[in-house]
């Protein structure tokens, strides 16, 4: 074609090397692919856009080995590998109907190409390929904290949860404290849609205030434990204006 340049041939230990690049800009070559088969280098032209090389191939009897068709069966031996872009490229697929595709580059026409060293290139004639589907799944993080009421860790735990799963929260029992609040999660059914750090808010029993019924004043706010005001406390614990107090 207009833009395929080519080297000379190459020997390379009993191998014929054939190099190609695009001469699009002649300032600037830019290396298409090249591979190599066996046998020292003869001939070679150009028909119908193609490239065909001839080359010799000998083989030895004295170096045959049957469990080794390389040694006396010609080859192409190698191609020049790609490197992976971070810019994407159009692709065609196409489905040769028997669970493989041959994968073709609608820029410059070349076909994946998988060579016998694993290594990857660009070729006129596709290697057929299989295409496997994965679908990964994250795992998040789950932190549940205990802390008294200035911030102090009672306990804690930390557990890897798939995403979508739900777990249930039970409310830990941790002596000498009752529970007061809860953040990032609910007592109960939690689902697990990202990263979450569940808070458990305790008070200290020992630090409930004593004090005679006489001393409270009437302007008190005074409610029980589960939040009902009252108006005439007798015996008990109670919050008073915010503060949890026992009433001899």
């Amino acid at each position: 074609t207009d833009r395929l340049a080519t080297m000379d041939m190459v020997v390379l230990e009993g191998d014929t090397e054939f190099i190609a690049y695009d001469m699009s800009d002649p300032a600037s070559p830019r290396l298409i692919g090249s591979y190599s088969q066996s046998g020292e280098y003869n001939s070679s032209r150009m028909i119908g856009g193609r490239l065909y090389i001839l080359s010799n191939h000998s083989v030895s009897l004295n170096n045959m080995k049957k469990d080794d068709p390389k040694t006396y069966i010609p080859t192409l031996t190698k191609g020049a590998a790609n490197n992976a872009s971070k810019s994407g490229g159009n692709f065609r697929f196409i489905n040769n109907g028997d669970g493989t595709f041959n994968v073709k580059d609608a820029a410059n026409g070349l076909y994946w190409n998988g060579n016998d060293n694993h290594t990857f290139t660009g070729w006129t004639e596709g290697h057929p390929f299989i295409v496997y589907e994965y679908f990964v799944k994250p795992y998040f993080n789950v932190i549940i904290k205990c802390i008294d009421s200035e911030g102090n860790t009672l306990q804690s735990s930390s557990s890897i949860k798939e995403a979508g799963d739900s777990f249930v929260l039970m409310l830990p029992q941790i002596e000498g404290y009752t529970f007061s609040s809860i953040s990032g999660g609910s007592i109960g059914n939690n689902n697990v849609e990202g990263h979450m750090e569940i808070t458990l808010t305790f008070n200290s029993t020992t630090a409930i205030e004593k004090v005679e019924s006489e001393t409270i004043e009437n302007n008190c706010n005074i409610f029980d434990l589960t939040g009902r005001k009252v108006l005439h406390p007798t015996k008990g614990i109670y919050i008073i204006n915010g503060r949890k107090v026992f009433i001899k």
